[in-house]
Formats: structure tokens, sequence, C-alpha cells
């Protein structure tokens, strides 16, 4: 009896809140404030919750496992919402019901559901303007983030199947003028706002973005070579704030790459640990600069590592232009098969973890996830170099 009342003893959370404080500040990383954050929650503490995330991201904010725990605390915030908005599409199925769950999506960040919800929507109700507005606003959101040539793409088909549908809605052609003119393609952009402008002659803002159309030069290049102009530069062709339907339509340069003290001897060892965890034939962490920072092959099965590496760099480079790039939060990923098994990359705030592995489905899954854990416990947790640490590596780098 004795015994069963120890084991049964409730948990000291205030005890447990300061050990995992004091883990947070002797071991930095994802991982420390991922179980800081998941102890609030487990006590109903939502606030705290939310503060600890806030600080993870602010320090790691490239960590794939703050930004699904952060996806899983907003969706639990609106856990009402999310219930209401699929009983309606199970019960009363309407376009209305498939963008409101759409919309939900949106909102805590996670743009590939509100995308299947929206294919599904579109599916039962091919006709919906407002499914394929949808569509296009989240891919010109992703484009205007990423700038992927394919988003871009889609959400022109989108707008333009939606203008077809319904030829007179204002909404729906000053948004594909916006993008036409987002991209550089004016000629399209002024055919549209002539036509709105003899409905509405007194429209304001279809006048002035008649004239910035009629300013640009360029009018008849290919839209498609225009959307690889602009993803290639990183950069819209006309003011921002004329995509007034989306938040942030340009990119105000990339975002500063974080230079970080890696610690080269862990990462071998966890990519030899990952090797034999995954299957995988050969694993590699190519550093910002693209060298070779560590690697792990079999003796049974060798790799030329240098080939390897250019590989994975080739990969890296090109990810854009063959849409080779999958969507794991910030991820930029690359991925090929071929006889060899499968190839993938991953991109970890500069720093590329590449490995090979048999053409199976569990192997690929089982080494995305090592990658993904080394990218979270040896890159994104290790400390920041300081201006004197990381000038003589540039001018190593530089000679």
């Amino acid at each position: 009896m004795h015994n069963t009342a120890i084991r049964n003893k409730p948990v000291n959370t205030r005890r447990l809140e300061k050990i995992l404080l004091k883990a947070c500040k002797d071991a930095p990383g994802p991982t420390s404030v991922e179980t800081l954050a998941e102890h609030y929650l487990h006590c109903f503490k939502f606030d705290k919750a939310h503060e600890a995330l806030e600080e993870g991201l602010r320090m790691y904010p490239e960590s794939q496992k703050l930004r699904l725990l952060e996806q899983r605390i907003k969706r639990t915030d609106l856990y009402g919402d999310f219930l209401k908005a699929s009983q309606g599409i199970s019960t009363n199925p309407t376009p209305d019901a498939y963008a409101g769950l759409a919309a939900l999506y949106r909102v805590v960040g996670d743009i590939d559901k509100a995308l299947e919800t929206c294919a599904a929507g579109l599916a039962a109700f091919p006709e919906s303007v407002r499914l394929y507005l949808n569509v296009a606003e989240l891919r010109i959101r992703r484009f205007a983030k990423n700038f992927m040539p394919k988003d871009a793409v889609i959400a022109l088909a989108n707008l333009e199947k939606a203008a077809t549908l319904n030829e007179n809605d204002y909404a729906v052609l000053i948004l594909l003028a916006e993008f036409y003119l987002a991209v550089g393609a004016s000629e399209p952009a002024v055919g549209i706002l002539k036509k709105i402008l003899v409905s509405n002659p007194s429209d304001e803002h279809a006048q002035k973005l008649l004239e910035a159309a009629l300013e640009i030069s360029r009018k008849d290049e290919p839209v498609e070579d225009l959307v690889r102009e602009v993803s290639a530069s990183r950069r819209m062709a006309v003011n921002p704030e004329i995509l007034h339907y989306i938040e942030k339509c340009t990119h105000d340069g990339a975002t500063p790459q974080v230079e970080r003290v890696v610690d080269t001897e862990s990462l071998k060892g966890l990519l030899a640990d990952a090797l034999n965890a995954s299957g995988a034939r050969a694993m590699l962490a190519l550093d910002p600069k693209g060298a070779i920072a560590a690697a792990a092959h079999r003796e049974d099965n060798p790799i030329d590592i240098d080939s390897f590496a250019v590989a994975a760099r080739e990969i890296q480079r090109n990810t854009n232009d063959y849409a080779l790039r999958m969507d794991l939060g910030s991820f930029q990923t690359g991925e090929i098969e071929g006889p060899f098994g499968h190839f993938l990359v991953n991109d970890a705030e500069g720093w590329l973890i590449g490995g090979i592995t048999p053409a199976t489905p569990s192997n690929r899954e089982r080494m995305r996830k090592c990658m993904l854990a080394i990218a979270e416990d040896c890159i994104f947790a290790a400390p920041p170099a300081k201006p004197d640490e990381a000038k003589p590596e540039s001018d190593q780098g530089a000679q």
C-alpha cells in the first residue's frame, strides 16, 4: 500500500517547472523550449505556454518543432471554431463552409491544410468563385513569402478561372489585374482595368492601377517568364499596397542568415547515429559556405563524398526551378528518386543536410525525421557566432 501511494503521488508541477526552466538555461535549444511549453499546456497555463513559445521562436525562428507547436497551440485556442466548421461541412456542405474552415487553417499557419480544404470544396462545388479566389489568395501569400514560381502560376490559373465564371465580379477582376501588375505583366492588366473602368469610370483605385500599368514598358513577355524573373529577384514589380487582399505582398529581403558555432564533432556523431537509424547509405552536412562539415557512410557501400556534396549543392541551387522543394515549414527540401535510391537534402539556416537511402518509403521517412532532428538539436540549438568569432572564418573562406 505504501508503494502504491508513492507510485500514485501527484507530480510536483512547480518543481518540474523549475527543472525545465533550468534545462532551457543550461541546455538551450528548440527541444528544451518545446518541453517547457508542453508542460505549461498540460498545466493549462496557456499564457505561459504562449510566452515560452514566442521566446523560443525569437531565438530559433527556423525550428520546425516550434512552428508545429505554434500551429497546435493556435488550433487549441480555436478548437471550438474548428469543430463547428467541420460539423458544418458534414451536415450542410456549402462553398462558404469549406471557405470558413480553410480560413481557420490559414489563421494557424497551416497553408497546406487550407489548400486541401479548398480543393475538397472545389471537388464538390467546381463553380465556386469564392473557393477559386481563396486558393489564389493562399498561393499568392506563399509566393510573396517564398517566391516559388509554381505558387504564382497556380494562383494565376485560379484567378483566371474565377474571372471566367463571373466576368463582372469586381473583386475577381481587380485582384487579377493587381496580380498581373505585381509580376510586371502590364498588357493583360491594362485590358482588365479598362473593362473595369467602362462599368465604373469613377473608380479611383482602378484609375491608379491603370496609370501604373501604362508606365510599365515590358508588355509582351509571357506571364510565366515574368513570374520566374520575379522569383529569381525575390522582388515584386510594384508597390505592395495594391494587393490589398494580401497582408504582405512583397518580401522585404532575405532573412539575415544566422551564423552559428556548430560543434562538428557532435554533428559527425549524429550523422553516424542517423546512418544506422535510417538505413541510409550515406549522410553529410555542408556549412553555409558549402564546405563539408561532417559525413558518414557505410563501409560496405562506399559513396564518393565529394561528389555527394556537389550533388547536394546543385539540388539546393536548382530546387526552385525544378520544383524539388517540399513544404516542411521553413526548410528548403529537395528530393530526387533514381536507381541509386532516394536522395534528400534539407536546408537549415544555410547548412545543408543530405542523405542517400534505399528507395523504400519507410527508409525515406526515417531519414527525413533523422535529418530534421539533426537540424533541430545540433544546428538550431547551436549558439550564434560572436562578431569576432565569425570574422576570421569569413576571411579564411575568402582566401
